[in-house]
């Protein structure tokens, strides 16, 4: 029997977030489906544990609910890590490496430290694939005062980004536009079913949001109220909700599955709501990958601004039937953009 080969994931596989974690662990799972035998390639040295651990000990937890919070949610994301094949590689070349997906090509993004490796640097592989990494809000000039990207860029074998910005971003480092496909963030490509624990929750609305201002916050609250919704808030410490939960990730898929209506701001906040096809609101406004994923499946109704009333925003409802279409067509080009990745490994 041929052994399978050793492909290796670069990415922010330990990350104290349920999309980069989600993200990550869909991926491995549709690489076991191609045959071969996934690694994540352990990036975190003491600079990015300490990046990585830093949300942590932001000023609002800072107190008793706080710390516990924190401790809580750390050890579920290190019980979920063990879901993940993580590894120190010295030396040794792989077959492939996939890098993405997840913001690994932001360098201006402060929750981790924009290491070389996730533009291929470094990396001893034959093949070389970006599936769906994103810049955030970095721009060329950002990532050019760190090291210079199209010599980085031109020993990828294939190039797919998520999102605008990106696309952008490397054409603008000097690629040519036709050798660059879009894909879709890998979550979407994976059902979840085995791993998705249903909610004990009834009658909520799911805040998802490192943090939100406080005219936000009293619109949501005020929504809540007018409607005998609680507010819960899984990963972050975002303790004007009625509910604050440290869950794991597969625990946090079925919060936003069985979740009444869902208010986020965050790039997969968006991802998940529009998979589960839910009543939700994007608040995008500096969020260029954000509002580019809302607008990329025709969901502007769902975007609003930091003083709008939540029942004028959700009245306008959400045309699912348009934006499943668009995704299924869009999650059969990114699956076949993965297979030709496997043609290059046979």
């Amino acid at each position: 029997m041929k052994k399978k080969q050793d492909v290796l994931i670069v990415t922010l596989c330990k990350s104290l977030n349920y999309g980069a974690f989600l993200q990550a662990y869909a991926l491995q799972e549709l690489l076991i489906e191609k045959g071969v035998n996934p690694i994540f390639l352990d990036v975190y040295g003491a600079r990015q544990n300490v990046k990585r651990l830093r949300g942590l000990m932001k000023k609002r937890y800072l107190s008793f609910g706080g710390v516990k919070f924190s401790v809580l949610k750390l050890l579920r994301f290190v019980i979920a890590e063990k879901n993940l094949k993580i590894k120190k590689v010295a030396g040794e070349k792989f077959a492939a490496a996939f890098f993405g997906a997840d913001e690994i090509w932001s360098v201006v993004n402060n929750t981790f430290v924009a290491d070389p490796r996730f533009f291929g640097r470094d990396v001893l592989v034959d093949k070389k694939f970006a599936y769906a990494p994103s810049c955030g809000n970095s721009t060329i000039d950002d990532i050019n005062d760190i090291h210079q990207l199209k010599a980085d860029l031109l020993e990828f074998d294939k190039i797919a980004v998520r999102d605008a910005g990106t696309k952008k971003l490397v054409v603008s480092a000097g690629l040519p536009m036709d050798i660059i496909t879009d894909v879709i963030d890998p979550a979407f490509l994976y059902d979840f079913d085995k791993e998705i624990v249903t909610s004990t929750y009834k009658n909520y609305i799911l805040v998802y949001s490192y943090g939100m201002p406080t005219v936000t916050q009293e619109k949501i609250k005020e929504f809540a109220k007018q409607n005998s919704l609680i507010t819960i808030s899984p990963c972050f410490y975002n303790k004007w909700c009625d509910i604050t939960l440290p869950c794991t990730p597969f625990e946090f898929l079925g919060l936003i599955r069985d979740a009444d209506y869902v208010a986020t701001d965050t790039f997969h906040g968006s991802v998940f709501s529009i998979k589960f096809g839910k009543k939700f609101i994007c608040y995008a406004e500096g969020k260029q990958k954000v509002r580019s994923l809302v607008k990329e499946f025709s969901l502007e109704d769902a975007l609003a601004s930091p003083g709008d009333d939540l029942a004028a925003v959700y009245s306008r409802g959400i045309d699912y039937s348009r934006a499943h279409t668009l995704l299924n067509e869009r999650i059969s080009d990114s699956k076949k953009y993965i297979d030709s990745c496997m043609d290059l490994l046979d």
